[in-house]
């Protein structure tokens, strides 16, 4: 999709795919998995890789291949980016993006395609962030846990007890 990224429609798209999601309560990244393989009818595999010194080009990728998607994650990352780069993939996947043939890849007819980030701000990207956010609003995850100086600060814009944000 070119042109100007439309963040209604991601939204839009984004609440409609996750209305379709099982959520396993209480909270299992494999339980999860596991329904979206059988709902997709297909394999999900999760392979650990050191892409931190491609972090200019990716973070994690897509390769969708045969009747299996491997989820390619940056193993050297700290577990919530691991998570959140599995749920950036979940979400490609689940909104029916496609990637491109990868060069020199297995024979048969259909070559394996992947999919990473070309561009922050296409409308694709936008769309799998925004998926990716409800997931984790969705599984209750929280993003920054309560040690350290991020927690501390987090903790700090919240609203104390029985008080709401408009």
């Amino acid at each position: 999709m070119r042109g100007q990224p439309n963040l209604a429609l991601a939204r839009r798209r984004a609440r409609a795919v996750l209305a379709t999601l099982d959520i396993p309560v209480p909270w299992s990244l494999t339980a999860f998995l596991d329904s979206i393989e059988r709902q997709r009818g297909r394999r999900i595999l999760l392979v650990p890789s050191t892409m931190s010194r491609y972090a200019a080009v990716a973070s994690g990728l897509w390769i969708s291949r045969g009747d299996e998607d491997l989820i390619v994650y940056d193993a050297t990352a700290s577990p919530l980016h691991r998570q959140n780069t599995v749920f950036h993939e979940l979400a490609h996947m689940l909104l029916g993006h496609r990637g491109r043939p990868l060069s020199g890849g297995t024979q048969g007819d259909q070559p394996p395609l992947m999919m990473h980030r070309q561009h922050y701000e296409d409308q694709l990207e936008l769309e799998a962030e925004t998926l990716a956010y409800e997931m984790w609003r969705a599984v209750g995850q929280r993003l920054l846990t309560r040690r350290g100086t991020a927690g501390r600060l987090a903790a700090a814009f919240e609203a104390p007890p029985g008080v709401r944000h408009a």
